[in-house]
């Protein structure tokens, strides 16, 4: 490929810097209690999905839990996150 006006050089000068520590701490912040600590927390709406047998909740609320878990592993990591359809 040719670079002609040198736009995709510049463009890696301006992604080719260390992971924000204060976004990390913010992702991290965000993202943790909603996974287990709160009354609303992923974990317990995943929980009451399963007790009233409520299959599209399960796939839900699952799909959300695994989002923030992500995100959490991504940030700890200081890895920009690929998005969601590239996780796998």
């Amino acid at each position: 490929m040719y670079d002609r006006d040198g736009w995709f050089q510049q463009f890696q000068v301006n992604v080719d810097r260390p992971y924000p520590e204060q976004l990390r701490q913010a992702i991290i912040a965000k993202n943790y209690p909603i996974l287990r600590h709160q009354i609303f927390s992923f974990r317990h709406q995943l929980e009451s999905a399963v007790l009233r047998r409520d299959s599209v909740s399960i796939i839900h609320r699952t799909a959300a839990f695994l989002g923030s878990y992500f995100d959490i592993v991504f940030a700890i990591n200081s890895i920009p996150h690929p998005g969601e359809k590239r996780l796998v």
